[in-house]
């Protein structure tokens, strides 16, 4: 592999004709001197770590017919000189830095007669760099071009109508991961000779049209992550593309049934669907995908059996219907050879799971958490030796562990909690040594832990909470230096606790309700300073004491009020002995309700884990007093920033802000075990850092969903305002009634109006004063980049906001949106 810079005497070698140094590690700057190469034909300079911009003399090779400066970190623009070279036959700038808006040259392909003109050009790569505006119309009017790509940049504007009569030899169009929008115009059915579409991961509206399934040389189409509602008519016809080999439709509101013709493409080797809101039976038909490698329906509504007819699909490699409610037993999978991903968590699928299943070995991930299976773990499930993920979580397991467990050596993923497993952990899981996670909770698991666990040296997660062990931790855990969550809580163990390696930083929590053990733990004694009556005094006196008997190591100091915490208690600021500043949220046990609210902010947060959640570091309680220690926020909530009359967040703050809100809930409602619904999402439940990132706190009255549940009730009260239209007198909720809260929330924050203001009565709300404004209909043209992106938060808002639970957007959706929002928003502030 070359090195170092390239050399700027190359110009001695006046008839060179090609130039290849591809796939070498060149740094600095390409040579203005290259542009008095006058013969030089080929020009290879891709994949390399060359910076700088490309200068404007290579627009001086006149006979220059393949340009590839690719995988490099170049910046600034394409140079206009470039669209002089008439000869350029291929021209890729894939994997840069280069930005700016494509210049009205590159469309100059064969419509105008003039030097700009790229007449012979065939293959243009400018994929995955930073260009943005509207693509060039000259682009679709190209009578020579066959590859296409700008996909993942920031490129918007629509497709024009006549899309399918300028480019008649194009094979592949791929304009994926940009901000296009509009409709999908019925004349791409013109470009005969396509074979593969990208135009995933936009903004596109509307019914997909039904011409699309008359390309009949298509091969691969994608059309993922955008906001196409219809009928998925263009399947039939598709049937006479006889090479036609991947469909991607994932996370398209379609609301729609899977038709039959589905089962009519028989080349079909790739086939997702998931988040696409399909309902209805899965058609049988589905078994003639005879070359079908990989099916991926999750997260939509599927419901009834899961056909036996799957069977047949012997070539599949990938078999994932999770997040349905398909029921009915397990399906026949065992003539499946070459399976080696396997989903079917969250669905009501029951019976026992046959044992045949251990015998498909190809098997490297197996997800069947959350379902209504019983009987015991099959025995031959531990014979996939090469088993990477297993996940039995959520069902009715019962049964012991047997010493074959120990036959999983490469396996990193081992999720059996909640379940009813019961006696002792075989010693032989000590030789599972690839192993990442490890959770036993929720079971009825008995004896010690085994001391052969310290030889799990790649173990960052164990959670052994909830059953009923006894016995002392074993010290050989100290030896496991990637540990940093482990939880024991909720047990009969005793004994001192560990006080080496993972253990220094473990707090109280996670030894909880463990009434032998003793030790040095991370704790907290509670010293609250404040001018408070008596009775408080003497509450708090009391917890002082019941701290001092249960921990010694460390000390707050109370100060000031520093927020109140609804009506529930108070947070106060505090610090640590060793100078750590944390809050201190100290419930009022006095008022009704204010125990279960405890309880359960502990149940739920004890094992939640993300950035943008506001860290538990410990809990103290005892029967008079209850306190959480949680993570300081210097700039306190979303909701003072808001309405201060010192601060303005800028939008790009806010954008920030609403990104951390939307990934804790995305991590909430599909990264968690179970379900968790917040419940009462509002910005003062939003906490901020001093770097200005958000933390969703206030778990008082969030729930858990049970593995039976997509929808619970609740006799708790949220806030007026936030909460979506069914929670009503039942108190529903879902997933979709935090959705609901989230987009009044993200009204809130960009337009400073409370959805409690008092201009909103009667029919008015904040969601109706907003979607009559003429920010959601201004004609975009018209409208700065700035305000075109408030205007999508706001389309995204009411998608939120829809007040039919299944018409609204699921989180995951919502954080892509509002990243690539993100992304058009952030070119905006660099080129101001």
């Amino acid at each position: 592999m070359l090195s170092g810079e390239l050399p700027r005497n190359i110009t001695e070698c006046s008839q060179l004709q090609v130039l290849f140094l591809v796939q070498n590690n060149f740094v600095g700057t390409i040579p203005r001197e290259l542009g008095n190469l006058a013969l030089l034909q080929e020009l290879h300079l891709g994949e390399n770590n060359l910076e700088g911009t490309i200068p404007n003399e290579i627009g001086h090779l006149y006979n220059l017919q393949y340009l590839n400066v690719a995988t490099n970190k170049l910046t600034g623009s394409i140079p206009l000189t470039i669209f002089n070279i008439s000869s350029l036959e291929d021209l890729r700038m894939t994997d840069n830095k280069i930005e700016g808006p494509l210049p009205r040259e590159v469309g100059n392909l064969t419509m105008l007669n003039e030097v700009g003109n790229l007449q012979q050009l065939r293959d243009l790569w400018l994929s995955f760099s930073n260009f943005n505006g509207s693509i060039p119309i000259g682009i679709f009017n190209s009578s020579t071009l066959l590859y296409a790509s700008l996909t993942g940049n920031h490129t918007s504007g629509s497709l024009p109508s006549t899309i399918g009569h300028g480019l008649p030899d194009v094979q592949e169009l791929l304009l994926g991961r940009n901000n296009i929008n509009g409709v999908l115009p019925a004349s791409i059915s013109n470009l005969t000779k396509l074979t593969y579409l990208n135009l995933g991961e936009n903004k596109l509206t509307g019914p997909i049209p039904e011409s699309i399934g008359k390309l009949r040389f298509l091969e691969k189409l994608r059309l993922n992550t955008n906001s196409f509602t219809s009928e998925l008519t263009f399947i039939t016809p598709l049937a006479n593309s006889k090479h036609f080999r991947l469909l991607i439709l994932s996370s398209n509101p379609l609301n729609t049934i899977l038709p039959k013709s589905i089962g009519n493409l028989s080349s079909l080797e790739t086939f997702y669907a998931e988040g696409c809101h399909l309902k209805g039976y899965l058609p049988n038909e589905i078994a003639n995908l005879r070359n079908l490698y990989s099916l991926r329906l999750t997260d939509n509504g599927f419901t009834g059996i899961i056909p036996m007819t799957v069977t047949s699909l012997e070539k599949l490699q990938q078999f994932s219907l999770g997040a349905n409610t398909l029921n009915g037993p397990f399906p026949i999978l065992c003539d499946l050879p070459n399976l080696s991903l396997l989903c079917l968590s969250q669905n009501q699928l029951w019976g026992s799971i046959p044992n045949c299943l251990g015998d498909v070995t190809s098997l490297r991930e197996v997800y069947l958490d959350s379902n209504k299976f019983t009987a015991s773990i099959l025995s031959s499930i531990w014979n996939l030796k090469d088993i990477l993920k297993l996940n039995l979580s959520s069902n009715f397991f019962n049964g012991s562990l047997p010493l074959e467990v120990g036959n999983l050596k490469a396996a990193i993923l081992l999720d059996l909690s909640r379940n009813q497993i019961s006696g002792n952990i075989p010693s032989t899981s000590g030789g599972l040594q690839k192993l990442i996670q490890l959770s036993l909770a929720h079971n009825r698991i008995e004896g010690s832990i085994p001391d052969t666990f310290g030889e799990l040296i790649e173990l960052e997660a164990l959670d052994l909470s909830y059953n009923n062990m006894s016995g002392v931790i074993p010290k050989s855990l100290e030896a496991l230096k990637q540990l940093h969550f482990f939880n024991v809580s909720f047990n009969k163990l005793h004994g001192e606790i560990p006080s080496g390696g993972p253990f220094v930083n473990l707090t109280y929590q996670y030894f909880m309700s463990n009434d032998g053990l003793c030790g040095n733990l991370r704790s907290i004694l509670i010293w609250i300073i404040v001018a408070t009556s008596a009775i408080s005094v003497i509450r708090l006196a009391s917890a002082i004491v019941f701290v001092l008997m249960r921990h010694r190591s460390k000390t707050i100091n109370a100060e000031d009020e520093w927020s109140p915490d609804g009506g529930f208690g108070s947070v106060y600021k505090g610090t640590l002995a060793d100078g750590m500043i944390v809050a201190v949220k100290v419930f009022n046990v006095q008022m009704e309700g204010t125990l279960q609210t405890f309880d359960r902010a502990c149940e739920i947060l004890r094992n939640l884990r993300h950035i943008n959640l506001t860290k538990i570091i410990s809990s103290c309680f005892n029967l008079d007093f209850k306190a959480l220690i949680i993570e300081y926020m210097p700039n306190e909530s979303l909701d003072k920033l808001l309405y201060s009359r010192d601060y303005c967040l800028n939008i790009m703050q806010r954008l920030n802000i609403m990104v951390d809100v939307a990934s804790a809930l995305e991590y909430l409602h599909h990264g968690y075990s179970v379900p968790v619904i917040h419940c009462d999402l509002k910005p003062s439940n939003v906490l901020l850092d001093n770097n200005m990132v958000g933390h969703l706190t206030d778990f008082g009255i969030a729930k858990l969903l049970t593995k039976e549940e997509s929808i619970a009730h609740t006799t708790t009260f949220a806030t007026i305002g936030y909460i979506a239209p069914e929670y009503g007198l039942e108190g529903l909720i879902s997933k979709r009634s935090d959705v609901h809260s989230f987009g009044i929330m993200l009204l809130e924050t960009f337009t400073k109006k409370k959805p409690s203001d008092e201009m909103f009565t009667g029919d008015l709300s904040l969601r109706s004063f907003v979607h009559d404004t003429d920010l959601l209909t201004l004609d975009e043209e018209k409208l700065s980049q700035k305000l075109q992106c408030v205007s999508s938060i706001m389309e995204l808002a009411m998608n939120c906001t829809a007040n039919i639970p299944m018409e609204r957007m699921n989180m995951t959706d919502v954080v892509a949106a509002l990243k690539k929002i993100k992304q058009v928003l952030s070119s905006c502030y660099r080129t101001t």
